[in-house]
């Protein structure tokens, strides 16, 4: 029992403590009022990349991709359209 405990705990801890996004923490996208748009996500992570050359495997492709398809999306404000009537 104790070492099934051992390896369960583990399990369950660890995936709630790892961030898949670390730019997505900083304080002015903890606005409580209205949700992060795409000119405050496009500001996080280039304040998160700096001037660091691209790495592979980093997330900079990703983004970039991200950022070519919701750019003529996204409203003057910034905020997105709902994905919910793509996902249906």
């Amino acid at each position: 029992m104790n070492k099934r405990l051992s390896v369960l705990l583990p399990m369950i801890i660890i995936p709630l403590l790892i961030s898949a996004q670390p730019w997505m923490k900083d304080p002015w996208l903890d606005v409580p009022v209205k949700q992060a748009g795409y000119y405050d996500i496009c500001h996080a992570f280039y304040a998160y990349w700096g001037n660091r050359p691209y790495e592979k495997g980093k997330g900079y492709k990703q983004f970039k991709r991200w950022e070519y398809h919701n750019a003529p999306v996204a409203f003057p404000m910034g905020n997105c359209p709902k994905q919910t009537g793509t996902i249906k």
